[in-house]
This record gives C-alpha cells, structure tokens and sequence, in this order.
C-alpha cells in the first residue's frame, strides 16, 4: 500500500538524497549530479521554509551524554539539563513532553528523575534513530514523496544499554557543534568566528580543523532530514511504544517519511512525526499483530520552552583542554 505524504521537486529531492551523508555542499552537488551554485541555491531556499529541516546529528552517548525524555501529568518550571518542553494531549487529558541531555552517570539520571511523578513514562534513548530518503519504505514518484507499508521491514536489534565513551568533548568541539548544530554545512571558519562571543576566546581555525577530523567526526552519524506538512492539516503526534515488540516497531515507523524520530530504549520507544490521517488504520492492523502497546498523543504546535543544542552542550561540557587565545 502506497501512502502520498508530500511533494517535492524532482532536483530538490535529488539534493534531500545526498544530504545524509555530505559534508559539504560540494559532497551534496556532487552525489545529487548538480552544479554547486544550484544546490547551494535549493539549500538556502529550503532553509527558510517550514516544511524542511536539515539536522547535523551527532551519537551523543559516545560523548558521555544521554537523551531522556519524560512524558508526565506536571507542568514544572524547571528540569535540569532540558532541552525542550511540549504539551500534548490524549483523550482529553493535557500531558508534558520534558526532553534533556544528561550524562551518562547513574546518580544524575536518579536526580533527574525525582522531578516527576512515579507513574510518569520515561524513555531513555539509549540509541536514537530517523527517517533517511534511502529507506526501502520510501519511494518517490510523479514529485510525491510516499510511504510504502507493505516494504516495512521490522528488525529485532535491541538497543545497547552500555556503550563505551569516544571522546570527552572540549571547548574547541563545543564550537564546531554549536555551528554545526545550527546548520549543517557550517564551515570552520564560521565556527572560528563565532568562538569568541559563545566560547568567550577565539579558537584557531588549525585548532579546530584538528578538533572536527579527530573528534566531531567520530561522533557524526549524518545530516537529517525532516519533512513536514501543515500542522493544520496534519497534527504532530507522539507515539509511545511498549511492551516486546516496541524497539522493533518504532525502528519500521521511522522508515516512512512522515515519522521523523525514534528513542529506543529496553522494550518501550518514543516515536514522533506527522503521519497522514490516510496511514493509521493500516499502520494499527500492522500493530496489532505485535506484542506493543501504543498511546497516541498530539502535540501542540508552540513550544513552551526549547534550549539550543549548542547552548546546552555548552553546560554540560567540563572543559579539560585549554586552548590559546588567538
């Protein structure tokens, strides 16, 4: 069963294929067989549009760091570490979204909790996994970009609960990731530039240009790409998944174009996106052929409170390498 979720033209969908895995646009004109000048061109006008996000994504647990996030009846005015708080709504009842970057220590992550109620859903994305354009669940056809349900595939990996550290990050790293963070194809120069004002030195660009080929680069897991519709046509919905075909059923949502993000933790997942009103009637027969529980939750379309991700590494990064002022 073939499913339309949005259209796109024909180069620009080219261009959301060779995101993932480039670096630059250069490595994106290439792979998409366009010239420079007119992906540099789709890029910037997609990036002022609301129906496209691109994201540099980093694996933040080989850094030490773990996303959580916290489903809960309370509205609190302060979370530790939060990256972001929404309010959601199931079956008349208003719930909150808390999502933060904590580290990966166990006495911090039991502080963290106490904030909430003990009947709160907690999910701890002990791996995090997205929509790519070369999932085999997506197909592009005629300028639509479609979800095929019937091409799911349902892997059975659980995520790993232990995971060894890569790099402890540093000043020098914050700077990169902080640009990064905010545009993927974010030169060093950029981020040289900007290390002054957000690092409160000047980090040499032979600094950083070190620090991106032996730090960042270990930890990045690709550019992601985000689609999305009306938020008045589509709601944005949150799924929670649990049971023991959890991870295996929100690892398949995430291979259809409208479900964006995946939290993957022991037997239960968070899964987010805007899935067309058109898919849910196939999408429930497949679940309830598994042993998962879902509860379905639309998200209000206004944040209440969102932290940038750089500003929040920022915080959580204990500086051990001093770097020169330039």
């Amino acid at each position: 069963m073939i499913i339309k979720y949005t259209t796109l033209k024909e180069k620009v969908w080219r261009v959301v294929k060779a995101v993932p895995s480039s670096l630059t646009i250069s490595d994106v004109a290439s792979k998409a067989s366009l010239p420079k000048y007119e992906v540099s061109r789709i890029l910037s006008e997609e990036r002022g549009l609301q129906n496209m996000r691109l994201g540099f994504e980093v694996d933040f647990r080989a850094a030490g760091i773990l996303p959580i996030s916290a489903i809960s009846m309370k509205r609190l005015r302060r979370v530790p570490y939060m990256r972001s708080m929404r309010v959601l709504h199931m079956m008349g009842r208003r719930l909150y979204l808390y999502t933060s970057l904590l580290p990966e220590n166990d006495e911090i992550i039991g502080e963290w909790l106490t904030n909430f109620e003990d009947d709160a859903l907690v999910i701890r994305a002990f791996e995090r996994v997205w929509w790519s354009p070369d999932s085999k669940a997506t197909v592009y056809v005629n300028g639509e970009i479609c979800g095929v349900l019937n091409s799911l595939k349902m892997e059975d990996t659980p995520p790993s609960i232990v995971k060894e550290k890569v790099i402890e990050l540093d000043e020098a790293d914050i700077a990169i990731l902080r640009a990064k963070l905010r545009w993927p194809f974010a030169s060093l120069r950029e981020a040289e530039r900007e290390s002054r004002k957000y690092i409160g030195k000047r980090i040499p660009h032979q600094t950083l240009s070190r620090h991106f080929r032996k730090h960042v680069l270990k930890i990045w897991r690709g550019n992601r790409v985000r689609l999305y519709r009306d938020l008045s046509d589509t709601p944005y919905k949150i799924l929670y998944l649990e049971g023991r075909d959890a991870v295996k059923l929100a690892r398949a949502l995430v291979q259809l174009p409208w479900f964006h993000t995946a939290y993957l933790d022991v037997d239960k997942a968070l899964v987010s996106g805007q899935p067309p009103c058109s898919s849910i009637l196939p999408l429930y027969r497949v679940v309830g052929e598994l042993d998962v529980e879902v509860l379905e939750m639309v998200m209000e379309p206004s944040m209440a409170k969102v932290v940038p991700v750089g500003d929040l590494l920022k915080k959580l990064v204990k500086v051990r390498v001093g770097v020169r002022e330039g």
